[in-house]
């Protein structure tokens, strides 16, 4: 009998070394990229967006539009950004009719390579302090307005927002590209 517990307790230490001796296995990495439900850009067409953001915005000021199908889209764009339009795959402006009564303005681009979204952004917000700089010379009012300004990026798109109903217009833009 005392054999037979010496074997046993050589084999079930020969397993218990064996059992516990090795490395831990580190966990599997894959290297597939995670899908997210946000595209880089506006899933419907620049004048559908243009439209979909105009009801959100849903304010007294009469909005006027230009887009890249303009005859003239690079002078267009040059208003609020300054950026190379070979960047750009895609813009669209709403702005107010009368801009001495509103400073209501809604800009989307989107542009053809991730790395020139923060580029076109800072752009924006370069637009956005010189015409607070301009009302602040003629309708210091409308300069207030400005300081309420969203400026962001989202996937390949830079955007501009100054409305009244801003939390809004970016809720519409959201859905737009998700």
């Amino acid at each position: 009998m005392k054999k037979f517990v010496i074997l046993l307790i050589t084999v079930l230490a020969s397993a218990f070394v064996l059992g516990c001796g090795g490395e831990p296995s580190a966990p599997e990495i894959t290297e597939e990229p995670v899908q997210t439900q946000i595209t880089e850009e506006p899933t419907q067409s620049m004048f559908d967006l243009a439209e979909t953001l105009r009801a959100a915005h849903n304010g007294k000021t009469e909005l006027s539009y230009a887009s890249s199908s303009d005859d003239d889209p690079e002078s267009e764009l040059a208003y609020v950004c300054d950026i190379d339009y070979g960047k750009v795959k895609d813009f669209l402006m709403l702005f107010a009719a009368d801009g001495s009564k509103s400073a209501d303005e809604i800009v989307v681009i989107v542009l053809k390579d991730q790395a020139d979204v923060k580029t076109a952004v800072d752009m924006l917000r370069t637009h956005v302090e010189k015409r607070k700089a301009l009302y602040d010379a003629y309708e210091p009012a409308l300069a207030k307005a400005l300081n309420k300004a969203e400026v962001f990026s989202e996937g390949r798109c830079a955007v501009l927002i100054v409305s009244e109903n801003a939390y809004d217009v970016r809720n519409a833009f959201m859905e737009s590209i998700g």
